[in-house]
């Protein structure tokens, strides 16, 4: 590569390192956990319906009573399975940036070394999450 392409190289790979660094910031602000509204719900739902169910005299799937029980039940698993999975999501999404970065970062490193111009300096997003990475 001549000078001006890899000068031009190494300023796309700035700028791709400085997008994927905001992106990073922003799920780094968003709960590790998730809310306490949403648990509330899903807890709710899931003890409407055990109480509807224990309610049927005669437990059949054509009860309109105990039906709706089990329908509730799972509505209420559904809450809680979807806010673990948005929640495991974002951890994810994470760490993949957080690896992202990285290998950004030693291609403009070697960009630089290239083209006899310093590093330059990032600092990573502190993550205060309890999570172990």
């Amino acid at each position: 590569m001549n000078h001006e392409e890899l000068t031009k190289r190494r300023k796309e790979l700035i700028d791709e390192r400085a997008a994927r660094l905001e992106e990073w910031r922003k799920l780094i602000q968003l709960e590790d956990r998730p809310p306490l509204a949403i648990s509330i719900i899903g807890f709710i739902l899931i003890a409407a319906g055990t109480v509807m169910v224990y309610l049927v005299e005669h437990p059949s799937i054509y009860e309109p009573m105990f039906l709706g029980g089990l329908v509730l039940m799972l509505i209420g698993a559904a809450v809680f399975y979807n806010s673990k999975i948005t929640v495991d999501g974002r951890f994810k999404r994470k760490q993949r940036l957080r690896t992202i970065v990285e290998e950004l970062n030693e291609q403009i490193r070697d960009a630089s070394q290239e083209l006899g111009l310093p590093n330059p300096k990032i600092k990573f997003p502190k993550d205060h999450s309890k999570r172990k990475k």
